[in-house]
């Protein structure tokens, strides 16, 4: 019997299989690189229905996103801090904040040191850098994750040859 990794990588528009030991890179995953069952949206499910814990995910997409705008925006206006946000990146921002941190229905599972860190550079500045030692924390929650879910996942492709 023969366990494989059967990820599909989408390199110049061609699938390339492939085969056993293969490394699924969590970069590649989140940059959605890999096709069924290992796509992007594969992992989403998993943590959704199996861990119950779709948060780390969507916070870290959203910091993705947030950040490529606030770097744009800042390149536009000179502004480090992030003190005067435009309405609609201001409005991502405290939705974020809302969502993920204090209560939120998404709340991360972070450490104490983290949303302490956090709550107190929130006063200062918008800055997507301020969020760093959550990301770190959900970055690690997210690698964990993934090797439980390629693991569950190459468990149910073993064959006979």
């Amino acid at each position: 019997m023969l366990t494989y990794c059967l990820a599909l990588v989408i390199l110049a528009d061609q699938p390339v299989e492939l085969q056993k030991g293969c490394a699924v890179s969590f970069k590649d995953l989140l940059d959605r690189k890999y096709a069924p069952p290992l796509s992007l949206r594969d992992f989403e499910e998993y943590l959704l229905h199996v861990e119950y814990a779709p948060e780390n995910l969507s916070f870290y997409l959203w910091l993705r996103k947030y950040d490529s705008l606030y770097k744009q925006w800042e390149a536009e206006t000179g502004d480090v801090r992030g003190l005067n946000l435009p309405e609609k990146l201001s409005e991502t921002f405290n939705k974020a904040l809302a969502q993920y941190f204090d209560g939120g229905p998404l709340e991360l599972n972070i450490s104490a040191q983290a949303q302490l860190e956090l709550a107190k550079s929130i006063q200062d500045s918008s800055n997507p850098a301020i969020f760093k030692p959550v990301i770190s924390e959900v970055t690690e929650m997210l690698e964990q994750s993934k090797s439980r879910w390629l693991a569950m996942y190459s468990s149910t492709m073993i064959t006979k040859r």
